[in-house]
């Protein structure tokens, strides 16, 4: 759930966005269930929507995040219950040059990897003339964190599940 105004026909719609968005956060609350957040184009409306809902510290999984370290670091001092959820996005520096700090700066604890199939090819599979994403391709986030944060792959396959099972109770 969230808000995306990345195209003209979901900014038009702003305010209903908004609507549902704030009743979808009362039914996970009412319901004391996790949050997946996707936000587009939308950080400052998703922040102001959820601070005025979120009136407890709820779980919540920042889906598919491309924004820049200080929207992270921000987020997660707002929501500190909060992860922050990278995808293969973070192995295209060209498209998406903020990624690289933002690994740096969020501590495993706070991350989460997903792959937001079908979307998000790898960089490094782009040449085999791959469209499309599958959950099998999530390990080149991890590659990609290790690499970035000079820590074992092990390290980081093994603190994002603890953080995959406490975000959802597994």
């Amino acid at each position: 759930m969230g808000l995306d105004y990345s195209q003209l026909c979901f900014r038009n719609s702003k305010d209903r966005q908004k609507e549902v968005f704030s009743e979808l956060i009362d039914i996970a609350m009412m319901n004391n269930r996790p949050m997946v957040i996707h936000s587009r184009d939308a950080e400052e409306d998703t922040i102001d929507v959820m601070y005025k809902a979120c009136c407890q510290p709820f779980k919540i999984h920042r889906h598919c995040f491309t924004g820049t370290a200080e929207e992270a670091k921000n987020w997660l001092n707002i929501f500190p219950s909060s992860y922050i959820g990278l995808t293969p996005a973070v192995t295209n520096f060209r498209k998406y040059p903020t990624l690289r700090a933002v690994i740096k700066e969020i501590p495993l604890n706070k991350l989460l990897i997903e792959t937001d199939a079908p979307y998000f090819v790898p960089q490094m599979m782009s040449h085999c003339n791959m469209q499309q994403s599958h959950p099998g391709m999530a390990i080149t986030v991890a590659v990609m964190v290790a690499k970035i944060k000079q820590c074992p792959l092990d390290e980081v396959l093994q603190e994002v599940l603890k953080n995959t099972k406490n975000m959802y109770n597994i």
